[in-house]
């Protein structure tokens, strides 16, 4: 069953049973119009206008894909407010939707996003399975695109939760769990990106509020160039490699990750993992992040 962790205010498990979906999918445009109603999720995606938002039943299985790959600003959320104003997603208190999508065809992600597109999942659990080698995840960032994730729970039967291909993710209060591979492996793309502390800029990905527990691979895999990563009140719990594994290609340190309250408890390898040579940062930059996880975490810096 699907819960709540009181001390980190994210979700433990995705529930099992729930109904699967009958009524008419809504979709609502940035100025609050109500348009046509659609037979799927697929159809109100692909018709929802720049900005707009896709409304799902509380409670409610939807066996289907989110696949945004233009420049495109799209919510989907499950919520029972269908109102002017869309209540934010701290005001949420409805049960949440399912996204699931089992399919043989290989890379196909319940939720993609391309083209410069911006997908932004709200109250709903994703559930995937794919048999692919690789680019095999649950939910996928691919070039110049960002997906959003908020109160989510993410299983990939098959491969890893999470993926960033050139893209970006941002993850705020979502749980990833029993992935067959990775919770989330970030790479490729924005290269040489660095953190702005004048400006205060956040580029790249960004992890708050999030548990990575019970993963085939490990919690967090971010490497070749996968940009800038923040972690914020982030635990990693038995994993089979580590919680975080920071690899070769990450070349910026502190520059580069920006650690704020990381837990971990019974990671296999431990909690972290830093790659510092051939091709990664040095060691000097290694242990100079390594300082900036709590003692209590395990850092492996090889």
């Amino acid at each position: 069953e699907r819960g709540m962790n009181r001390g980190t205010g994210v979700v433990v498990g995705i529930t099992k049973s729930l109904a699967l979906a009958e009524e008419p999918i809504r979709v609502r445009t940035s100025d609050g119009e109500l348009v046509s109603s659609f037979a799927t999720v697929e159809e109100a995606v692909a018709a929802c206008p720049d900005g707009g938002a896709v409304l799902l039943a509380p409670g409610t299985r939807y066996e289907s894909r989110v696949i945004v790959n233009n420049a495109r600003s799209v919510t989907v959320i499950a919520t029972a407010d269908v109102g002017e104003a869309l209540s934010p997603p701290d005001d949420q208190q409805a049960p949440p939707a399912t996204l699931i999508h089992r399919t043989s065809t290989p890379y196909e992600s319940v939720v993609e996003a391309s083209g410069g597109a911006r997908v932004s999942i709200v109250n709903v659990d994703i559930l995937h399975s794919s048999k692919s080698v690789a680019r095999n995840y649950a939910v996928l960032a691919c070039e110049e695109s960002r997906v959003s994730l908020t109160k989510s729970v993410v299983t990939s039967e098959t491969g890893s939760g999470v993926g960033c291909e050139g893209g970006a993710i941002s993850l705020d209060r979502v749980l990833v769990t029993n992935c067959s591979n990775h919770g989330a492996l970030l790479q490729g793309g924005l290269e040489g990106d660095t953190w702005d502390d004048e400006q205060q800029s956040k580029p790249g990905s960004s992890i708050s509020n999030s548990q990575f527990v019970s993963n085939g691979g490990d919690g967090v895999y971010f490497r070749d160039g996968a940009g800038c990563l923040l972690l914020k009140n982030v635990k990693t719990e038995k994993n089979a490699i580590s919680g975080i594994h920071v690899g070769t290609g990450v070349v910026g340190g502190t520059a580069q990750v920006k650690v704020d309250n990381v837990a971990s408890a019974g990671d296999r390898k431990g909690g972290v993992l830093i790659e510092a040579t051939k091709g990664g940062m040095g060691r000097d930059a290694a242990e100079e992040l390594a300082h900036t996880f709590s003692k209590d975490v395990q850092v492996v810096i090889t």
